[in-house]
């Protein structure tokens, strides 16, 4: 597991299932997702500031699943069901906040045309970084 907090207040988690034969990537905007009940079925909405969402799963075999919440997308629908919440639980004494991340009913096409279940329950620490976009 990796995963980043940026002074921005942007979000990146990674969760390597499988060394690198196998992980999942979100990333997310706090001000905009974090303590919200995202439809991931919707796209974010064009006005708004800060990062859209950004879901992938990748496996070494060749399935991927790469959508994202950019209204400007062309990976639309993005999800045919689902819904993020992300929460932050607190900070420790050096200020690392722990990120809750719940995907719940999830389904989403990948790149084999199937429709596939997502779901997913994440809780850690995400060390602050320095933005390099």
């Amino acid at each position: 597991m990796d995963s980043d907090y940026y002074s921005q207040n942007k979000y990146e988690i990674y969760l390597m299932l499988d060394q690198w034969n196998e992980y999942l990537f979100y990333e997310f905007d706090g001000e905009s997702h974090l303590g919200k009940n995202v439809d991931l079925r919707k796209k974010d909405p064009v006005d708004r500031p800060g990062w859209y969402w950004v879901f992938s799963y990748l496996q070494h075999d060749g399935l991927d699943i790469d959508t994202n919440g950019n209204p400007d997308s062309e990976a639309y629908p993005a999800f045919e069901s689902g819904t993020m919440y992300t929460e932050n639980l607190g900070e420790d004494e050096n200020g690392v906040p722990t990120l809750r991340l719940v995907i719940k009913n999830g389904k989403v096409k990948g790149s084999d045309g199937k429709i596939h279940t997502v779901a997913l329950n994440f809780k850690g620490k995400t060390p602050l970084n320095e933005l390099s976009r």
